[in-house]
């Protein structure tokens, strides 16, 4: 997945580092890195779209799907909900967490 507007919010680097010191093929490694990553894209959407007014929901769809990595995105959001940062922070450390504690819980 390229760049998207969260990106800067998410600081997956010390997961990816974990990944990387697995004992398994490179291909393996990219097939974990992107289910990861497609989950962490899934709640990230959900926890926005949970919070955003109903009435706001296709303006943001059509921009996200014309511009994902654009900080346009994240201006909208932040003027319509409160906190999002730290949502969108807090659900890519859950995401890391539980990630860490599956990993450790299988080496």
């Amino acid at each position: 997945m390229g760049a998207l507007f969260y990106d800067h919010l998410t600081r997956m680097e010390t997961l990816y580092t974990e990944i990387e010191l697995l004992s398994l093929d490179r291909s393996e490694k990219i097939i974990i890195i992107d289910h990861i990553e497609a989950r962490l894209h899934h709640q990230v959407l959900e926890v926005v779209l949970d919070h955003l007014p109903p009435s706001d929901h296709q303006y943001f769809l059509e921009l996200f799907h014309q511009q994902p990595h654009h900080h346009q995105l994240l201006d909208f959001l932040k003027s319509k909900i409160i906190g999002i940062e730290d949502k969108i922070k807090t659900t890519a450390d859950e995401i890391k967490y539980d990630t860490l504690c599956l990993i450790r819980s299988h080496s």
